[in-house]
């Protein structure tokens, strides 16, 4: 038998349940059926169902922080951030479901939050921070900008498109998207 496989399958499985029905609202039982997968593995391999979601969120920060990203690297700082804002918000957007679903159990449960926000850095992005490092060795980044603390501002700013503008004000995606680019120029200036 292949764990890795069954793991994956189990996660899969987990992420649209818990998508559709919440947290609370998904079973184990449910989770062993969508993946046919033997509801004694979740236990094994995760130890039980919040194990499994925090599983998730590691494999969801991780694949944000260091996953290709799907443009090509642009020439100038404001292009960079623009297009990364844009990027990560229409990931952000495909996922929202679930990102709403980690907020509302991090912001209610704070030992899930402690368990859940360990692998989480606001410097983890490799990609987009190689991207920055190598316009500031081209010098199109002052050597006096700290690049950890520009990829944290724009973090908070692609979290709060994400769920504030996204799905408690419900503005429509194309306006944020524009907003971007006034966003990237007042960054990079």
């Amino acid at each position: 038998r292949d764990r890795q496989a069954t793991e994956q399958r189990l996660l899969d499985a987990a992420l649209v349940e818990f998508s559709s029905a919440g947290f609370h609202g998904t079973s184990v039982k449910t989770i062993s059926e969508s993946s046919g997968v033997n509801v004694a593995l979740i236990n094994r391999y995760f130890g039980g169902k919040d194990g499994l979601l925090v599983a998730i969120v590691e494999r969801f920060i991780d694949q944000k922080q260091s996953g290709d990203l799907p443009y090509p690297p642009q020439e100038t700082l404001q292009s960079e951030i623009a297009e990364y804002l844009k990027h990560r918000y229409l990931n952000d957007m495909e996922h929202k479901a679930f990102i709403r679903l980690v907020i509302s159990e991090i912001a209610v449960y704070r030992a899930f939050r402690d368990r859940a926000l360990v692998s989480f850095q606001y410097a983890g992005d490799e990609n987009f921070m190689r991207r920055l490092k190598k316009l500031q060795r081209e010098g199109l980044v002052g050597s006096e900008v700290d690049l950890t603390a520009l990829f944290r501002t724009i973090s908070l700013i692609s979290f709060s498109a994400s769920f504030i503008e996204g799905e408690v004000l419900y503005i429509e995606s194309d306006n944020t998207l524009r907003h971007f680019d006034t966003v990237a120029e007042q960054l990079s200036r």
